[in-house]
């Protein structure tokens, strides 16, 4: 299925916007309408809309939220000209795996998450063909931060390495004479800060620093900055511990994934938006990892790589330059064999976790 941009619709992806529940018709119109939206009853009021997911009040409760996952698909941060027919309930299904199987594990049942208590319903005028789509959630301040954790040296993480110092670009000293899809001796948490360019890489440093100002303008300045920063550590390297070892269990391994999180009412550090899917983590078949060869990836790999491919054959069309590259970045058309290969892997994930293989 193909969708064309509408002249209307944006690249760009939106911050939050956190309303009352009675000014949400009055800024409804700040937030455009992109493809693959759910078409939901007026009263269903949209407060934030990314580059998967929707985000609406609930109708019937301020303090709580309705996500939608959609077809949508994005690399680097830019939303491409394609739909991938099914990609929203396996995401959804993905997610809901892990939320529900952290909750239950000891060594991550103490990391709340964003999802509402299982018997809070959905409304009854809720389209009955987007609940396998979509979630209840528990309204949350999002921090700032991408909490990422990364166990081979892959990727962006292959770019930064200087083989000089041994040293990632956030500093971290990794360790000597690695190579392509090297093990790292323990996992490392590697955080970003979301900017409209893309993605910023950050030591845990300056991580203090970003989450110390977004505390103060937030309200929040009676919190440590840097008891928080710990704590988002410590948090996402527990989930990636349990999460790798569940994707061992499946014959994957997480070579990588990106956790956010958020405040609630009270401060509570809660997990939040999706976790270890295939939209947000690079998955392998156990047995491909090799050093200096290409991993089997059981991800949207194959999307990422037609997209740069496309960008630096294309540096004429208009975009914005990407961070560290001399090509621009744009909305790309994702042919048809590409999109399938994307939902086969997906699929493939989805079975693997609930051991339909």
């Amino acid at each position: 299925m193909w969708i064309e941009k509408t002249p209307d619709s944006s690249d760009k992806v939106q911050d939050w916007v956190w309303v009352d529940h009675n000014t949400a018709d009055s800024i409804a119109w700040l937030i455009q309408e992109k493809p693959g939206c759910p078409k939901l009853p007026r009263r269903y009021k949209k407060i934030h809309s990314g580059k998967v997911r929707e985000t609406y009040h609930h109708p019937d409760a301020d303090n709580l939220l309705i996500m939608v996952a959609t077809d949508r698909i994005s690399t680097h941060d830019v939303i491409h000209h394609a739909l991938v027919p099914g990609k929203w309930k396996t995401l959804t299904r993905m997610s809901n795996f892990w939320f529900d199987n952290f909750s239950k594990h000891p060594d991550t049942w103490d990391i709340p998450n964003q999802l509402a208590p299982a018997n809070v319903k959905f409304p009854d005028d809720f389209p009955a063909e987007y609940r396998e789509s979509a979630v209840i959630a528990k309204k949350m301040k999002p921090l700032p931060i991408e909490a990422i954790m990364r166990g081979y040296l892959y990727g962006s993480a292959l770019k930064w390495y200087d083989k000089n110092t041994w040293k990632l670009a956030t500093w971290q000293f990794v360790w000597k004479w690695l190579d392509k899809c090297s093990k790292f001796d323990k996992p490392l948490f590697t955080p970003s800060t979301k900017s409209d360019g893309g993605d910023v890489n950050v030591n845990f440093e300056e991580m203090v620093e970003t989450l110390d100002r977004w505390l103060q303008d937030n309200w929040y300045s009676h919190f440590d900055p840097l008891t928080l920063a710990n704590r988002v550590k410590d948090y996402s390297e527990r989930l990636y511990k349990r999460a790798n070892n569940v994707a061992q269990e499946r014959w994957l391994i997480l070579w990588d994934t990106k956790f956010e999180f958020g405040l609630d009412i009270n401060g509570q550090l809660t997990l939040i938006d999706e976790a270890c899917t295939a939209d947000s983590s690079r998955l392998w078949t156990a047995d491909s990892v090799v050093e200096w060869k290409e991993p089997e990836a059981h991800d949207k790999q194959p999307v990422r790589d037609y997209v740069i491919e496309y960008w630096k054959n294309n540096p004429d069309k208009n975009g914005k330059y990407y961070p560290d590259k001399w090509f621009k970045k744009y909305p790309v058309e994702i042919p048809a064999e590409i999109l399938a290969e994307c939902i086969d892997r997906y699929d493939d994930v989805d079975n693997r976790l609930q051991k339909v293989i």
